[in-house]
């Protein structure tokens, strides 16, 4: 059933909770313990989603289970219920959905796979294509993640206490050999990978520095030679991190890659919270305060933050992590390696100074290969086009929701309303946009209330304040040199398929 389903934390994913039971009720797992099919991942609680509980039984229960379906009928739970065996308790399975529509039936548990699967496509109602929300930064295929050609300064800042076993250190190493393989070593293009690797015991020891001139064999190769356990402990994860912002304060002084995009990627066993700490004056010079310092430093220098955590030694809980994005805190499996390479990804699609990146509401985790810079002088459409075409841009199509409120609120910040979009209408005729797969429809937003769209004027389209607070579509002449407009240049961002070379 797992296999059937998309398990993650966005709105039209799936969660999945799992509980066993005969006399006792045992819980296996919560709904908000697993990300990824594979992958165990802490997320928050989502409103507004459809809550579904499958039963799988005999039938043959004791309580009252009438009440129970109550109970969940008032924090609106859909209850299903799959009764497994000939001697099933048909009413029973009814009390416990309290919808015969909702109760399924399987011979025995043999046949429980294809009762899952008809149950899957009830609850799931009609298939539907993922409407296009914009470009992607290439992140997504896991079979290219190991193709791309990334170009990266990259930390890694490896925790080797005793609280890592050794096979769990030796697993890390591995990793940290495989990883030299993200397009690591100097090229002439630039279009290349650095990594350092910070060996954190009850000391920090700089394993190999960001000017260490590796190619990715030799690199692979030292690694495996040479980096030994430091155990200890307690994890000096404060001065490591010191270690790498001394790193990356060189790298800007020197005026070195200053187009790369710099990322710290740790691995610990050790809770590390700081956004939720208040510095207390008293311990205003402790370990924890420098810690959390040298993060904001490097954060508001626009270093990214990927944490891979470990469980602690002896028991089954991973550490307390804060200091990246959900989508950068990985808890370790076998998929750790895809896992790194994703936040790499993401972290490499970026966009050049004076330009803002097309993300959903400010979400790091969901951001696009799309960047805007809205222009100060209002003009006509053809000319507008034209300044876009001077830096190799455009003027943005819109073809979803999504981007119609990105760019009404990138507008309206700037006080540049009303404003020119792409999409045009020639004789009446919308086009379909080039960008818009998948089987998207063709997003429209008119202004109907006054009277929108009125073709008679033109086949180009702005966007104005329609009533209230509510914006919409008009529709105007494209070749009027008089009617001028404020608009937006869309460009590509750098990413892993766009190189770079000049940070602007």
């Amino acid at each position: 059933m797992v296999e059937s389903l998309n398990i993650g934390p966005g709105s039209s994913d799936s969660r999945v909770g799992f509980v066993t039971f005969d006399n006792i009720a045992r819980l296996g797992f919560h709904l908000d313990t697993y990300f990824t099919k594979s992958q165990l991942f802490v997320t928050r609680a989502r409103r507004n989603v459809l809550k579904i509980m499958v039963v799988v039984t005999n039938g043959k229960d004791w309580s009252n289970v009438g009440e129970m379906q109550k109970l969940a009928d008032e924090e609106n739970i859909v209850v299903y219920a799959i009764g497994a065996t000939d001697g099933v308790d048909m009413a029973d399975l009814i009390r416990v959905t309290g919808n015969a529509s909702r109760v399924f039936t399987g011979k025995n548990f043999g046949d429980l796979a294809d009762t899952m699967r008809t149950v899957c496509k009830e609850t799931a109602g009609p298939t539907q294509q993922p409407h296009f929300v914009g470009k992607s930064c290439g992140c997504d295929d896991y079979h290219k993640l190991f193709k791309h050609e990334y170009w990266l300064d990259i930390v890694y800042a490896v925790d080797t206490t005793d609280a890592i076993s050794y096979e769990k250190f030796n697993s890390i190493k591995r990793n940290l050999a495989l990883l030299t393989m993200v397009n690591v070593g100097i090229n002439p293009t630039g279009q290349y990978s650095r990594m350092a690797i910070i060996n954190i015991g009850q000391n920090v020891q700089i394993f190999t520095n960001l000017t260490n001139a590796f190619q990715s064999r030799d690199y692979r190769n030292y690694i495996m030679d040479n980096l030994k356990q430091m155990n200890g402990s307690n994890a000096t994860i404060h001065d490591a991190m010191i270690a790498a912002k001394n790193m990356f304060e060189e790298e800007a002084r020197a005026k070195r890659r200053e187009n790369v995009r710099k990322v710290v990627v740790l691995f610990t066993a050790r809770d590390v919270e700081c956004e939720k700490r208040k510095i207390i004056k008293s311990k205003y010079d402790s370990d924890e305060t420098r810690l959390c310092q040298a993060i904001v430093d490097m954060k508001k220098a626009g270093i990214t933050f990927v944490v891979v955590t470990y469980r602690k030694a002896g028991t089954e809980d991973y550490p307390v992590v804060d200091i990246a994005p959900s989508c950068n805190i990985i808890q370790d499996s076998f998929e750790t390696i895809s896992d790194i390479l994703r936040c790499l990804c993401r972290a490499n699609c970026f966009c050049t100074r004076d330009f803002v990146q097309f993300d959903r509401h400010g979400d790091e985790c969901e951001k696009y290969a799309e960047c805007y810079r809205t222009n100060p002088m209002p003009l006509p459409k053809d000319a507008a086009k034209y300044v876009c075409e001077n830096v190799n841009g455009v003027i943005p199509n819109v073809y979803s929701q999504e981007k119609d409120d990105f760019l009404k609120e990138l507008h309206i910040a700037a006080k540049r309303v009303p404003f020119w979009i792409g999409n045009e209408c020639p004789n009446g005729n919308c086009v379909d946009i080039p960008e818009a797969t998948n089987g998207t429809l063709y997003y429209q937003n008119w202004c109907n209330n006054r009277g929108q769209p009125k073709f008679n004027d033109g086949g180009c389209i702005y966007v104005n304040q329609c009533s209230g607070l509510k914006s919409g579509w008009f529709s105007a002449e494209c070749d009027d040199i008089i009617t001028e407009k404020f608009f937006t240049c869309e460009v590509d961002a750098c990413s892993v398929n766009k190189y770079c070379p000049v940070s602007n």
